[in-house]
């Protein structure tokens, strides 16, 4: 799970993840008070929680008010993210977020079925067969952690 929060910080940057998890924690607080939310209404509360977050951290920093809503957007995606990713329900997710940082050129369809392979053998051959140019350890890890014969991307995999 670590290995995530690393990846997300890389990707999207520390403040997104900082201010991600901290909508995370107050839509916790949220829901324990209200506990049977639809999934609109979390998804709801959790856009108006990362505008409130993103304009705390706009008057902070006095940065450029025209990013706020791009600010909104990344932070209320990563959120989603991370709360897949702590509950164990985002597995896919996080395993597409993996894929697409080494595997930049491929799209969303591809991606889904490079996961949706079973068998560890078959997600090193798809990843092998987009030709891409990641060394073969990189392939023998990712086809590891999407098969699931790693559970907890406890293995490093570096650029």
């Amino acid at each position: 799970m670590e290995n995530s929060f690393y990846l997300l910080a890389d990707i999207f940057g520390i403040k997104t993840l900082i201010s991600s998890l901290a909508v995370c924690a107050v839509l916790r607080l949220v829901k324990k008070k209200k506990p049977n939310l639809s999934y609109k209404a979390e998804l709801g509360i959790r856009l108006l929680i990362s505008f409130a977050v993103g304009i705390i951290y706009l008057i902070f920093t006095q940065g450029d008010f025209s990013f706020i809503f791009t600010d909104t957007a990344e932070i209320c995606g990563v959120s989603l993210i991370l709360c897949g990713i702590v509950s164990g329900s985002g597995k896919n997710a996080e395993n597409k977020l993996l894929l697409s940082k080494f595997l930049p050129n491929l799209s969303e369809k591809q991606l889904d079925e490079i996961i949706a392979l079973e068998d560890k053998e078959q997600i090193k051959d798809a990843i092998i067969n987009k030709n891409e140019s990641i060394s073969s350890e990189q392939i023998e890890i990712l086809s590891l952690i999407i098969s699931g014969s790693i559970q907890d991307n406890s293995v490093s995999i570096n650029e």
